[in-house]
């Protein structure tokens, strides 16, 4: 008697919490696509309800307040104004991109696993996390750092469902965050030194250039025998006369 109590407490507890789950998740997928955005943001595309894009008009989003600071939501920022971003577990830097940084291997077209492979290489690996975040560094003198937590105070294991769905949506992030840097970048135009040419005498008609050099070097050459005796004025002045009417 006592056992068949106890195993229909157990399957209430279990249905109580699948319809619990199902309502969060319902409540989750709400706030997604109803939290406020300012006019004239067109979401391009989104990440839950951390991140939101406007490939359009280079502008992206945080639409909730993730860190409980108190802060004014949703924030809206131009591309340009991100200039680095960090993925931290338990404080800890796992990667990092940016203007200033390098990009991580796999980030922006492997999937969640290929991220997580790319970036915890040569790190020791935890068996736990606590907390899970992004940390943004900005280009506003009053608010140069913000957050997008993910979640915090909640220890899951690394081969958790939660923890890997978590760590997938941090990925998709990252992958907007070095999309967003890499479109703000302007184009460098090169410095190109001009090049000093000889200055030569206009060509005359029916003249190519290739003849200019090659009579020169025949009338100095000309000279030259002139000077040692080797011709006579005479001579010189009938090979001259040749040398110019071609």
């Amino acid at each position: 008697m006592e056992m068949t109590v106890i195993v229909i407490i157990a399957v209430m507890l279990i249905v109580l919490f699948i319809v619990r789950s199902v309502a969060n998740s319902k409540e989750e997928k709400h706030n997604a696509s109803s939290a406020t955005v300012p006019d004239g943001f067109v979401v391009s595309r989104q990440v839950g309800t951390y991140i939101r894009i406007d490939a359009i008009n280079k502008k992206w989003c945080i639409p909730k307040n993730t860190t409980r600071d108190g802060g004014k939501y949703p924030k809206i920022y131009d591309y340009g104004d991100l200039l680095e971003y960090e993925l931290l577990e338990d404080n800890v830097s796992i990667t990092k991109g940016g203007l200033g940084a390098a990009a991580v291997g796999g980030l922006l077209f492997g999937g969640a696993g290929a991220v997580v492979g790319s970036v915890v290489g040569g790190k020791k690996t935890k068996n736990k996390v606590k907390n899970m975040s992004i940390k943004l560094v900005l280009r506003n003198i009053d608010s140069p750092v913000d957050f997008i937590v993910f979640y915090s105070n909640s220890e899951f294991k690394t081969d958790s469902f939660i923890y890997k769905d978590f760590r997938r949506q941090a990925s998709e992030v990252l992958a907007l965050l070095a999309i967003i840097t890499e479109e703000s970048k302007a184009p460098v135009a090169e410095t190109v030194n001009p090049v000093r040419r000889p200055v030569r005498r206009p060509l005359q008609q029916n003249e190519k250039p290739a003849q200019i050099e090659s009579n020169t070097d025949q009338l100095l050459k000309l000279k030259s025998l002139l000077d040692s005796g080797a011709l006579t004025q005479s001579e010189f002045d009938s090979e001259k006369a040749k040398i110019l009417l071609k």
